[in-house]
């Protein structure tokens, strides 16, 4: 599985990004985080679930290379998958970024570990301003689908949960075989229904 993780994230380094966005991987370091941080969550047996966002925002995966982190959550966090992953991974600073701080902290409220990724998992940002963040747009989707497909044969997860709209439609009646669940993405003031909306998953049996 090492060799396979490692092909994959090397696949994601090289992928040539058109248009108003940037490709976070063909930085050393976030490649080599987001290697490490999925070998660990093989190792650590997550939950089951795959929660699939957005895209990478410039203060979170941009800067580490891991799906719904920040700088601030790899450094600060006291769960015990972050613990452990802690030393083998680089940051640069300790930028915070709100939606990975409601994420972890329901994360660590509710004692498990599940799996990130984004349906886009690169960098769409406004035009002509690379600190910024914009949802990827269809052709993007499609473009990230094949990476997601990657990463479902990768962590073989038993189900789907999409953090918004945006990742609902690049996951609905696409992939067969999986259960695909919706909660609302925590920011723009939904943060309780997001956390209510994990909570009903993770006491409803896959289908």
């Amino acid at each position: 599985m090492s060799k396979i993780i490692a092909a994959f994230v090397n696949k994601l380094s090289q992928a040539h990004i058109r248009g108003w966005a940037h490709n976070p991987y063909t930085s050393t370091f976030q490649k080599n985080n987001l290697e490490h941080y999925l070998r660990a969550l093989i190792d650590h047996k997550y939950s089951g679930n795959l929660l699939v966002g957005e895209a990478p925002g410039y203060l979170g995966c941009l800067k580490t290379g891991i799906p719904f982190t920040s700088e601030r959550i790899i450094n600060q966090s006291n769960h015990p998958f972050l613990l452990k992953l802690r030393p083998r991974i680089s940051t640069a600073g300790d930028t915070a970024e709100a939606t990975a701080t409601i994420i972890w902290n329901e994360q660590a409220d509710s004692g498990v570990l599940d799996a990130f990724w984004n349906i886009f998992p690169f960098h769409p940002h406004k035009k002509g301003t690379p600190r910024s963040n914009r949802a990827p747009n269809d052709g993007e989707i499609t473009t990230g689908l094949q990476y997601l497909l990657d990463v479902l044969d990768i962590l073989q997860p038993q189900r789907i949960v999409c953090v918004g709209k945006r990742a609902q439609q690049g996951c609905s009646k696409r992939i067969l075989g999986i259960n695909v669940e919706t909660v609302p993405h925590p920011s723009y003031g939904k943060k309780a229904m997001y956390i209510e909306g994990m909570a009903r998953i993770r006491h409803s049996p896959v289908d």
